[in-house]
């Protein structure tokens, strides 16, 4: 899948659990697109720069490795006074797990759920590993994908499944938004003077 894919199933799946009544929170929301992306950004480079694991889906994309980290995130936020933020993070790691898994159906392919059990289920390594072999094999599938039927059907849904993501932020009232704003440099200033 796709950053903004995972991005967008993690933010609806945690507005859906987030029931208090009030906007999700700022750093929850920040956590729980951080978790939703964490299982890429520790095996892809693992895996397409320094080749120490089979694929771009192995290590972090493990039940095995997953549970465990974040136990060990809620544990530390829960000692910090910020559960909602260790969880929020769970479910973004969560949520990316079986997006991953089932994404190959939805091209008629066959689920992908070997690398949820990894390394107790043996995965099949690139046949050529590297950051350029991995790109040039995605734009091998992609550009004639987006040139079929099936294609433009798959970027329609993809437009629906963002666009109802960010209906739903925005009717939270953008959370997240204020913090992020707070972190960049001159972001704050400028949204202050464009009130």
């Amino acid at each position: 899948m796709w950053p903004w894919e995972h991005a967008a199933i993690a933010y609806l799946c945690w507005a859906a659990l987030d029931r208090r009544g009030a906007r999700p929170g700022d750093a929850a929301v920040v956590a729980v697109l951080v978790g939703s992306q964490f299982p890429d950004l520790v095996d892809k480079p693992l895996s397409w720069v320094f080749q120490v694991l089979p694929t771009g889906q192995s290590l972090a994309h493990s039940l095995l490795f997953a549970l465990p980290v974040i136990g060990l995130v809620v544990a530390v936020a829960r000692a910090s006074g910020r559960t909602a933020v260790g969880l929020a993070f769970g479910v973004g790691y969560l949520s990316h797990l079986p997006a991953d898994a089932v994404y190959p159906v939805v091209f008629g392919g066959e689920p992908r759920v070997s690398g949820l059990l990894y390394p107790l289920v043996e995965i099949e390594p690139y046949a050529v590993p590297g950051v350029g072999p991995r790109l040039a094999a995605m734009a091998e599938n992609v550009v004639p994908l987006l040139s079929s039927p099936l294609g433009i059907l798959y970027v329609l849904a993809d437009a629906a499944l963002v666009a109802a993501a960010f209906v739903v932020w925005y009717r939270n009232d953008c959370p997240g938004l204020r913090l992020v704003r707070r972190w960049v440099p001159g972001l704050e200033a400028r949204a202050e003077r464009s009130r």
